[in-house]
């Protein structure tokens, strides 16, 4: 735990202020920046790809990978924060939550499979965008206490297809 505090990845909620919680974390120095401050670049940048997606395609594809990058970059460099963000920062809605710490996971798997480079990329930017279409039923399912209703399961039975069709519009070109 001492070590997680000492890297950023731990505060106590009572010290954190709102807009501290809402801010990307960004230095001029970029080594200056914790694996964890990168971790919010990477959820902040991961709100901008959906939004691009849902409303101004623009670059969805290179967006997609350049974050498949970082991840990788940074799984390489420093393993244990991002394995601990896993557990610890849940400070985001879920559907952007989600995703990033399926990335994470899928790091380590691709890692312990041997992937390639480009295997690795492909299976990071799927795992970002798999629940594309269903974005916002997520964080309306997070804020709700009862079952889905049957619309509701309807989205989520269709979202696989619905989620290939909008990375297809947005200009997203690997089939896989």
């Amino acid at each position: 735990v001492q070590t997680l505090v000492m890297r950023g990845a731990y505060r106590d909620q009572n010290t954190i202020s709102s807009k501290e919680a809402e801010v990307i974390k960004v230095s001029q120095n970029l080594r200056s920046l914790t694996p964890f401050d990168m971790i919010h670049n990477i959820f902040q940048r991961l709100r901008i790809l959906f939004n691009s997606i849902e409303n101004d395609p623009v670059a969805v594809e290179s967006q997609a990978k350049a974050l498949a990058n970082t991840l990788v970059q940074l799984y390489r460099k420093d393993q244990e924060p991002l394995l601990g963000a896993v557990r610890l920062m849940h400070e985001y809605e879920y559907h952007l939550c989600h995703p990033v710490h399926s990335a994470i996971l899928a790091c380590t798997l691709g890692s312990l499979l041997h992937y390639k480079p480009p295997q690795m990329q492909r299976l990071i930017c799927a795992t970002l965008t798999q629940n594309v279409a269903m974005n916002h039923l997520q964080v309306e399912l997070q804020m709700q206490k009862d079952k889905p209703t049957d619309e509701q399961m309807e989205i989520i039975k269709k979202h696989p297809e619905r989620s290939v069709a909008m990375l297809e519009k947005a200009g997203v070109t690997d089939k896989l």
